[in-house]
């Protein structure tokens, strides 16, 4: 025993573990939001006279993490995340010199001491309905902004979140926007809302790490970064269209000549450069309508809807979602050809056939007004179908309201040399509770575990009452994660909420791999 003591204190006096480090040129400093819209966030700051790598250890009443900042620097600004609101932190900082001499440089302090603030009043509510940390794919939950806890100012409640495994929000801001999604780097990236629709890359501390300008007009809904390090987005441009139809009840209504809002695919560059544009109204049948085309867009009748736009690399193709369709389309990035229509066969012009694609095997059901189509890890399709009527106009069947229908995830398999479609997997028809969104939702396929992260986004019946009649607000939102069995269970769900009787929505959610980028380890101290 006491030659084990003796080598202890031997490794002690080798390593420097535990004493003041002589590499400090000034004492670490420790601010808590440094930007003013991260308030789960802080940085550490210090300067040494060589490089060194650095560790912090942050502690509250519950756990301890270590985090460890591998590249060596002289100049250190390093993020402290992860954390939850009314806590109380300690954070002990230790230098690691290229010799592997380690030093605790608060020591004589005991570490660095702050408070988080709690979460704003007009927050929504959130409720931890199931939570298995140990099923559920690795990393924490986003949510964009688009939530509105408060139905009397619009400018309340309009905060991005994260949450961690156990539904415990760990960060959140108001300078992010709809349709927010992490960079292979870490940073997040969005379309801002303003009129200028500026690219934004984002890092967890508020710093705009980067700007993409462009002088694209009138983008709505999405952005997607592609392999070519290029960006997709929707536009808006207005096309007149004669024998429109003017009823989507009557079909033998008179037609009409319609301005009508088209919704183009753009490609911008990194510059910010228009590269390519492609047209869904010159791609697909522009006579065939469904229930919201009469409605008024922004620069003509709402005939198509476009919501979102996926590039997939393996082939260069694009996806685009147009909801008021009730169609998913595919079509070549190279050439522009259409490829696919996946929807609803009803009301199809005859020259559309050869792209429809014929549902085979059983259960089958075709998704309405759908949002979020993206490619998964195995080739397949997966989306959020909403559900609205769960019909197309002048197809015979009476359309479903609210009370009656249901949102999904479902998940196709196409066969592009057969054009046929397959649905491998549903979650939602026949779910405990039966959700119904009206509109907005997510679905995302994850890749280590092949669970399903779904966002119903904008609820308004639950097993077919009114969430108002509950005392919940005008809408709610369920995120739910689920493994991939059929039928399949939950491993998590939490229900955002408005005690003060508002609406809470969130347009999309997405699993983050973490809050660190690659050069950062993050380890729970038992």
């Amino acid at each position: 025993m006491r030659f084990i003591i003796i080598l202890a204190a031997l490794a002690s006096l080798v390593s420097g573990c535990g004493g003041s480090s002589q590499n400090v040129a000034s004492d670490p400093i420790l601010t808590v939001n440094p930007n003013g819209v991260t308030p789960l966030a802080a940085i550490v700051e210090m300067e040494t006279s060589d490089p060194v790598s650095v560790i912090l250890t942050v502690s509250d009443q519950n756990e301890t993490k270590e985090i460890s900042f591998l590249t060596m620097n002289t100049t250190h600004k390093l993020p402290v995340l992860g954390l939850k609101s009314n806590t109380a932190y300690t954070v002990k900082v230790e230098t690691v010199e290229a010799s592997g001499r380690v030093s605790d440089v608060t020591q004589k302090s005991g570490g660095l001491n702050f408070v988080t603030e709690p979460l704003p009043d007009d927050f929504p509510a959130i409720d931890v309905l199931v939570s298995k940390p140990d099923q559920m794919e690795p990393g924490y939950i986003l949510l964009d902004k688009f939530a509105r806890a408060a139905n009397a100012d619009p400018d309340l409640g309009l905060y991005c979140m994260i949450l961690d495994p156990t539904g415990d929000v760990t960060w959140y801001s108001t300078l992010c926007e709809r349709a927010i999604r992490q960079l292979p780097n870490g940073n997040l990236f969005y379309r801002d809302s303003t009129d200028t629709s500026d690219f934004l890359e984002i890092d967890f501390l508020g710093n705009i790490v980067n700007v993409v300008k462009h002088d694209v007009l009138q983008l709505h809904h999405d952005v997607f970064p592609t392999a070519h390090g290029t960006y997709l987005s929707l536009s808006r441009e207005s096309r007149t269209v004669s024998n429109y139809p003017s009823s989507d009840t009557d079909p033998d209504a008179p037609p009409m000549v319609a301005a009508v809002e088209n919704s183009p695919v753009v490609e911008i560059d990194a510059s910010g450069n228009l590269i390519n544009q492609w047209g869904p109204v010159d791609m697909v049948d522009q006579l065939r309508i469904g229930y919201f085309s009469l409605r008024d867009g922004k620069v003509g009748l709402d005939w198509g809807h476009a919501n979102a736009v996926f590039h997939n690399p393996a082939d260069d193709s694009i996806i685009v979602s147009l909801r008021h369709q009730s169609a998913v389309i595919k079509f070549s990035r190279a050439t522009g050809e259409l490829i696919w229509i996946l929807g609803d066969h009803s009301q199809w012009g005859d020259e559309y056939g050869q792209y429809l694609l014929t549902p085979v095997g059983l259960p089958f059901e075709w998704q309405y007004y759908q949002h979020a189509p993206m490619v998964t890890a195995s080739g397949t399709l997966m989306l959020h179908d909403n559900g609205n009527f769960r019909t197309i106009p002048f197809d015979g069947k009476f359309p479903m309201v609210g009370i009656q229908s249901y949102s999904r995830a479902v998940e196709y398999e196409i066969d592009e040399q057969r054009m046929e479609v397959h649905q491998v997997w549903e979650y939602g028809a026949s779910a405990s509770p039966r959700l119904y969104a009206s509109f907005i939702g997510d679905a995302d396929s994850l890749p280590i575990t092949r669970n399903t992260l779904i966002n119903f986004g904008g609820v308004t019946f639950i097993d077919g009452v009114d969430v108002a009649d509950l005392n919940l607000g005008s809408h709610v939102v369920r995120v739910i994660e689920v493994n991939h069995e059929t039928p399949a269970d939950k491993v998590f769900e939490v229900m955002l909420h408005d005690l003060a009787g508002g609406r809470v929505i969130a347009y999309r959610s997405e699993k983050l791999t973490g809050l660190y980028p690659n050069d950062v380890t993050v380890n729970l101290v038992e």
